[in-house]
């Protein structure tokens, strides 16, 4: 599971940019996606750089390992779609509708894509 975080203190303590924090994520699961899968990974980015280098071992699961994004904006729908990442972890502490509109929000956004909602796995945790 992946999270970006929607604690300012959390980011202002370990010294990262709170508002870099939506790109920071996508340049991070672009980097797992290429240590699971690629024999050599070479990566610059803005925020991740690995030279040349063979790592392993490999998941046993393939392409890779599944990666489900936790989160509840919009941006976390359209992380899961235009990565195509395996599905989304719904935390939900309010109302059952929320979690009705979220998933029609998540399923939206893969039709926009032209991607098959249904792809994506939802999994739920409930609480009070």
């Amino acid at each position: 599971m992946v999270l970006v975080g929607w604690s300012r203190d959390e980011y202002q303590v370990s010294n990262v940019p709170y508002e870099r924090r939506g790109e920071r994520a996508d340049e991070y699961v672009q980097l797992l996606k290429r240590i699971w899968t690629d024999d050599v990974v070479e990566f610059k980015g803005k925020y991740y750089t690995v030279p040349a280098s063979k790592i392993g071992p490999k998941p046993i699961h393939k392409p890779h390992i599944p990666i489900y994004l936790g989160g509840f904006s919009s941006n976390t729908f359209k992380r899961i779609v235009n990565f195509d990442l395996d599905g989304w972890l719904a935390t939900i502490g309010g109302p059952l509708e929320y979690l009705d509109k979220s998933i029609k929000d998540l399923r939206d956004y893969a039709e926009k894509a032209k991607k098959d909602p249904n792809k994506f796995e939802i999994i739920t945790i409930l609480r009070r």
